[in-house]
Formats: structure tokens, sequence, C-alpha cells
């Protein structure tokens, strides 16, 4: 029984026979936009009111979990929790930077280097070169 056969596409890059060599087409990010096409411009800053809304979850979140915290072990602990908390912040900052100076010294480039999870704390963030540091709202990872 045979198999229909598929219509083969005509490769860009292969010379025909009916004239010169295609050139191959070239990506938006080789050069400036094609004719007629604009780029939009860069999306403005969030105000507080936008980062709060696009980040209310994470803060309910964080704020139910030391509200429970708070609610079975009082005060004093709240205060070991917060302790044992900033000590596992500082075996993760050590064991990511690990991985973060291993990428550079093979010449990878590393887009964002992140303490914790999700969005970044407010003026918690900057970028140097091409990429962004910056403290996250659940800091338990990178």
């Amino acid at each position: 029984m045979e198999q229909p056969q598929t219509p083969q596409r005509a490769d860009p890059l292969k010379p025909t026979a009916n004239g010169p060599t295609p050139t191959p087409p070239i990506s938006p990010s080789a050069g400036a936009p094609p004719d007629g096409e604009v780029t939009p411009p860069p999306a403005p800053p969030l105000t507080p009111m936008g980062w709060l809304s696009q980040n209310g979850v994470y803060i309910l979140a964080f704020a139910a979990i030391i509200g429970i915290i708070y609610h079975y072990l009082g005060v004093d602990g709240l205060v070991k929790c917060a302790i044992v908390a900033a000590g596992l912040c500082c075996v993760v900052f050590i064991h990511e930077l690990g991985h973060f100076l291993a990428a550079k010294w093979c010449d990878v480039h590393v887009l964002t280097f992140s303490l914790g999870f999700g969005p970044a704390i407010p003026g918690c963030s900057f970028r140097r070169g091409e990429t962004l540091y910056k403290i996250a709202i659940l800091p338990l990872g990178g």
C-alpha cells in the first residue's frame, strides 16, 4: 500500500534552476525593521498600584504564612522562623552564586540572577551588562 506523498516546499537557500541563488531571509534582530513596520516603544515602568495588582497574590500568601506562624507560635516563634529563613537565604545565595560563577567561567550568557522565586521586590533589582540581578518575593531558591 502506497503512502500519499506530501508536496515538497522549495528551500529558500537552495539554488533554483530558473535564476540566481535567492538571499536568505533576514531575521528582525539582524538590523532595522523591514519597511512599513514600527517597533513598539518599551513598556513604561509599573506604578506602585500596578505592581501591587500584579503581585497581590504573592503578598497575600506571604502575609497568610506569617499570620499562621504568629497564631500558632507567637512572637518568639516568628523571630525564630525569621532567623531560620535568613540562614536558608544565605545558603541558597551561596549555592546559586556557584552556578552563576561557573556559568560565567564557561562563557554562558546569564540573563537573570535571582535570589528567590517570583517577581522582584520593588527597588531590589538592577541590570549590569546582560544580567538582571534581583531579590524576589519568595526567597526559597533562585
